[in-house]
């Protein structure tokens, strides 16, 4: 027994002394801060998950199982690795920013360690997109730092812990009703969640949201264990958590408010089941003391500005242009379609059977039902409080699918574990695994589909939510920056008039990654009417680029400024046209052609006044985003 409990912290402690020795030498010390932030990410999830069944199913599993789950991840990683590499082009907004962002974070930590830790907690007052992300994903990134690489990082960091964590929470929660079942069903398990499209797909596409998802998947497994009641010490890091994901990605608190419905649900229903009420109510109650302990306390102390700025901001409005269905009864009806007909017919057949079988029997353990029922209600309350600001984003699905992975994979493998035919069994093991790779590959684009085989796909096993990213004009756009650097010498402004996902303005930031983390040139534009308005800073760029025919990624309702500007630069008739001359133009893919214009001479105040009368047409109602705008940059001519 002393053997084993002294041979249980070697490893723990031979990676202390090597951090220190890391900070004691200066020149490894940037080193040491890069693996700090991944370190002390999973150490709070180990506190947060520690002491739960799902904890212990996980740290229990026998040798071969877990040789057999690393097997599958090798595998999966060779053949993810394989396929992002074949993606050829220039990653641009949500798909380059936390990339790039982390580069930049690398950078300024070799240079300076103790700014750039300061810089972190700056930034989550200050910045939209907050170094905290940045600093747990430093290390994988410091070691694969192309962009292709960083996504396989992801996968391994974050998307294949989290498969773990929530195959071992349902496979406990079986447990609880079975009392024997074999550990293929939790291999099972991880392979349906670790091939789920909706958990790989933001990760290929370049969002590295899959790390704060973890932790929010931590967070579900701590709040819906039987344990919760006996872990109020542990409980402050359960709130720590909860202040950690609000932070990482201020979104995830839509997800955090459909959890809290749902744990409420779970442990009322409970409460009401339970023979010794009044102990199990107060236990709770030092736990959710101990929660919100450590959920506002940081807050409060370190992060005032930040819950100023998250809840006075007016996103519905700035984000009301992503809002694509109208009907809640559309957009309900997106969330079932999307994650597969095929699994929710399946987990519906799977709670009659079982719920027929538990009357006839007249059985009492009804807490997977309850679960069941407790995370539907998690999905319904953060779908509807999401789309009070906008529809769903690829990423943002992270703070409901699992919920919906529960709902579904809870009551089919429990009825698969009743089976008492082993071959049946395993044909349905297998069958389910089957089901989920295809469509996983189909969801990701592995597998190319007609226009019927997607809708298929995308109706029984889950959406299909993205194409391979292959781009054959990649040289011409590296040409354009190139040119366009020459043509400024770090010293012009340049403004987009061009908003899609081939052309617009952070094409100047990644075009030359991760060789050159200098940005060539000041890229300015204004891509959403509704976030953006109108960007004055237009009439002192000396560049505009434009495309023909326009490029946008949103209707032109929704970008009528990128349209405006578009146009105008190039109709020499216009007010603001007549100011520019064409220099050079660009190829790029389905025949869009890019041009660069420069300004021959200064705009007049009637050219800018006639702008904002044509905008005031459409935008009367806003004026902090366009009048105001308009009238302060005429009063300083």
């Amino acid at each position: 027994m002393m053997k084993s409990v002294s041979t249980k912290y070697v490893l723990p402690t031979v990676m202390i002394l090597f951090w220190f020795a890391l900070v004691v030498i200066p020149s490894s010390r940037p080193l040491a801060v890069s693996i700090s932030g991944l370190a002390l990410f999973y150490l709070l999830l180990y506190f947060i998950v520690r002491g739960t069944d799902t904890w212990t199913v996980i740290t229990s599993l026998k040798k071969e199982t877990i040789i057999l789950i690393s097997l599958i991840v090798a595998i999966s990683l060779i053949v993810f690795g394989v396929y992002i590499s074949s993606f050829n082009f220039i990653p641009v907004w949500d798909n380059l920013n936390y990339w790039r962002g982390t580069l930049l974070f690398n950078k300024e930590l070799m240079q300076d360690p103790s700014k750039t830790m300061l810089n972190i907690v700056s930034s989550i007052n200050n910045d939209d997109y907050n170094q905290l992300l940045n600093w747990i994903m430093s290390f994988p990134i410091w070691v694969l730092s192309t962009w292709s690489g960083a996504m396989i990082s992801e996968l391994v960091v974050a998307a294949a812990p989290l498969s773990l964590l929530l195959s071992g929470f349902i496979y406990s929660k079986i447990l609880d009703s079975q009392t024997k079942i074999r550990e293929s069903f939790i291999i099972a398990l991880f392979v349906i969640i670790f091939f789920s499209a909706h958990i790989i797909a933001p990760v290929m596409q370049g969002y590295m949201d899959c790390v704060p998802a973890l932790l929010f998947v931590a967070l579900i497994i701590a709040l819906l264990d039987k344990n919760l009641p006996n872990r109020m010490f542990d409980s402050v890091f359960i709130g720590l958590g909860v202040c950690g994901v609000f932070l990482i990605r201020r979104w995830f608190v839509y997800g955090v408010i459909g959890l809290a419905s749902c744990v409420i649900l779970y442990w009322s229903i409970c409460l009401l089941l339970q023979k010794n009420k009044k102990n199990l109510f107060f236990s709770l109650l030092r736990c959710v003391a101990a929660i919100s302990v450590g959920f506002v306390f940081p807050l409060l102390i370190f992060f005032r500005q930040f819950v100023f700025r998250s809840f006075v901001g007016d996103y519905s409005n700035a984000y009301s242009s992503w809002t694509y269905m109208n009907s809640i009864n559309a957009k309900m009806w997106n969330v079932v379609q999307s994650s597969g007909l095929l699994w929710w017919f399946l987990a519906v057949l799977s709670v009659l059977y079982l719920g027929f079988q538990m009357f006839r029997k007249k059985e009492k353990k009804v807490s997977n039902f309850i679960l069941i029922i407790s995370a539907l209600s998690g999905v319904i309350i953060s779908s509807v409080l999401f789309w009070t600001i906008q529809d769903f984003g690829i990423h943002h699905w992270y703070i409901i699918i699992f919920f919906i992975e529960i709902a579904l994979l809870l009551p089919i493998f429990q009825l698969v574990a009743s089976l008492s035919n082993v071959l049946l069994r395993n044909i349905c093991c297998v069958f389910c695994v089957c089901c989920a790779v295809l469509g996983g590959c189909c969801g990701v684009g592995m597998i190319p589909l007609s226009e019927f085989g997607m809708h298929t796909s995308g109706t029984l096993t889950g959406g299909v939510l993205m194409k391979p990213f292959r781009q054959n004009d990649v040289e011409e756009k590296i040409k354009l920056i190139e040119d366009l650097a020459d043509l400024t010498n770090e010293q012009d402004l340049v403004y987009f008039a061009a908003a899609s996902s081939d052309l617009n303005a952070s094409l100047a930031l990644s075009a030359l990654l991760p060789d050159e983390l200098d940005v060539p040139f000041s890229a300015i534009s204004a891509d959403v009417d509704s976030r953006d308005g109108f960007n004055v800073a237009f009439f002192d760029a000396k560049y505009v680029v434009t495309s023909d025919p326009v490029s946008l990624h949103m209707n032109e309702e929704n970008e009528r400024v990128v349209v405006a500007l578009n146009n105008f630069v190039k109709d020499p008739d216009s007010c603001i046209g007549r100011h520019y001359e064409p220099i050079k133009s660009y190829q790029f893919d389905d025949d869009v052609i890019v041009t660069i214009y420069q300004k021959k001479s200064q705009f007049e105040y009637r050219d800018i006044n006639e702008l904002r009368k044509y905008f005031n047409q459409w935008y009367k109602d806003q004026p902090a985003l366009f009048n105001d705008r308009f009238e302060s940059y005429m009063s300083k001519m």
